[in-house]
């Protein structure tokens, strides 16, 4: 990767998905157990206006 950034829930589904999209279930078969992104993310990100509320 040329940059930093985050995994969502969406990234690991939409990858599962095609790991299993290209398995041949009548010979092989995969165990998906990838442990849930942990970090909570609680700050706006970098570069984004302040607010965005009422008005």
């Amino acid at each position: 990767a040329t940059g930093g950034g985050r995994l969502r829930h969406e990234h690991f589904e939409m990858a599962r998905l095609q790991v299993a999209r290209r398995l041949d279930m009548k010979r092989m078969f995969a165990i998906w157990r990838v442990d849930p992104p942990w970090q909570p993310v609680t700050k706006k990100g970098q570069g984004q206006r302040m607010g965005g509320g009422k008005g």
